[in-house]
């Protein structure tokens, strides 16, 4: 049995408000819920197609004090959730046993795949073992700018790119999509494509080259004590527009290197 999916991403951060506003006002993603326990607090936001918790309180510092802010759980949406987490497991995959009550398994460094069935709805969709309440007059509507996530970008340690696509082609039914030698920034770097079946989930994985001078890749997997997820990348209908769109809610925008282009 496979992955077919992405059911929703996990950010764990410090700064709770901060960062949900930041996803409100700045990206215009919509309040769904809200979940508030004696370790941890998450809000679970959507835009789109893409489902987005940030979650902070004591239940997840330390990921935090290893790793700083980012991406700690990407839940996968599954066939036959105990197969395969079975076939996770014989392909070499760390099982996690139960969270919250859904099983999980290891992903990249220190973050793990929730796995949930595929079928059920939205209701599927939202992380299971918390006490959600659903936020007034927070439903989603139609998608204005970010239509899915078109890919998480997971940044490995180099050398180990066919390690990683092998172990999710065997443990998840992935295929390899693409490879290619790409510079970004001026680092020299190697990536992968790996794909579900679907096509409901996408990894870009990117590592830098071992025979290069250090750069921004070497920089956030020491920032980041090893592989974790770098980037999100959201598909939008027209990308200047959006632009646009984000610049007037006060998202800032990285200055883009010539040699992004030279390839």
């Amino acid at each position: 049995m496979t992955a077919n999916g992405i059911a929703y991403l996990d950010l764990y951060t410090e700064d709770h408000v901060s960062t949900v506003d930041h996803f409100l006002s700045g990206m215009g993603f919509a309040r769904i819920a809200r979940s508030q326990e004696d370790d941890r607090d998450s809000t679970l936001l959507q835009h789109g197609d893409v489902r987005l918790v940030v979650t902070s309180g004591p239940a997840v510092q330390g990921f935090l004090e290893k790793h700083g802010a980012g991406i700690a759980d990407i839940a996968l949406t599954c066939d036959d959730v105990a197969e395969t987490r079975e076939r996770a497991v014989a392909a070499g995959v760390v099982g996690l046993g139960a969270v919250d009550g859904a099983p999980a398994v290891a992903g990249f460094g220190d973050m793990r795949h929730t796995l949930l069935p595929a079928t059920g709805g939205e209701i599927a969709r939202i992380p299971p073992g918390r006490r959600w309440v659903p936020e007034p007059d927070a439903a989603p509507g139609a998608a204005r700018t970010v239509r899915l996530l078109d890919h998480v970008a997971v940044c490995v340690e180099g050398g180990r790119l066919s390690e990683y696509a092998d172990l999710y082609a065997d443990a998840f039914g992935f295929s390899r999509f693409s490879a290619e030698y790409v510079a970004v920034g001026g680092q020299a770097m190697d990536s992968v494509v790996v794909r579900s079946e679907s096509g409901g989930a996408t990894f870009t994985l990117v590592a830098p080259d071992p025979g290069k001078d250090p750069g921004q890749l070497d920089a956030f997997l020491e920032r980041n004590a090893g592989a974790g997820v770098q980037h999100l990348a959201f598909l939008v209908d027209d990308i200047i527009p959006a632009v646009h769109e984000f610049r007037d809610r006060g998202v800032t925008f990285l200055t883009i290197p010539d040699s992004y282009y030279d390839m």
